[in-house]
């Protein structure tokens, strides 16, 4: 009941000679704040409570050399974004990795597919993609698919309307699927 009164930078000082009451009241004040801004970056409710708890356990770790100035809450929200990008900079980089994996060493149909079928599955799809007509089309694709970038960002690079990024890379993927199924 006591810490329910006392004002941030009491709470602070408290928090840095190792209080653990104080630290409850400084999580009850701002954890719904902090998921708030979380959960508005990530769209992910099990994420948005990692990065919260990761936040908070950091804070502990930490709290011998906080500043007794400025405002924590404000502090807790910056720590709370950079964790969201970091997040969201590891899921950007795993994708990159599994769709250039994929593309240059596809994953087996089947578990007794060997490695040599899966190559030649992967010089297909490679094949099928360098005989596309249009070099603009394979561009958009590629772009998209092995690069990860979004639509918008390709329509700006190539200079075309994103309407057409989008027909030129539905009109790939069509001649994709058709290619890959006449070699079934």
């Amino acid at each position: 009941m006591y810490y329910e009164n006392l004002d941030e930078a009491s709470l602070v000082k408290e928090l840095k000679s190792g209080n653990e009451s104080a630290f409850s009241e400084l999580f009850k004040r701002f954890q719904k704040f902090l998921k708030v801004e979380a959960y508005y970056r990530l769209k992910n409710k099990q994420e948005t409570e990692d990065i919260v708890q990761e936040t908070f356990t950091w804070l502990w770790q930490k709290r011998e050399h906080l500043s007794e100035e400025g405002s924590l809450k404000y502090y807790l929200l910056k720590v709370v974004k950079s964790k969201c990008n970091d997040l969201q900079d590891k899921k950007i980089t795993r994708r990159k990795y599994l769709t250039y994996s994929i593309y240059t060493n596809p994953i087996p149909a089947t578990p007794s597919e060997s490695p040599i079928e899966s190559k030649e599955l992967g010089d297909q799809i490679k094949r099928a993609i360098e005989n596309i007509s249009s070099p603009r089309a394979r561009q958009a694709f590629e772009m998209r698919y092995i690069e990860d970038k979004s639509l918008r960002n390709i329509s700006a690079e190539m200079n075309i309307e994103l309407q057409v990024v989008r027909n030129q890379i539905s009109r790939v993927l069509k001649t994709l699927r058709t290619s890959l199924d006449k070699l079934d």
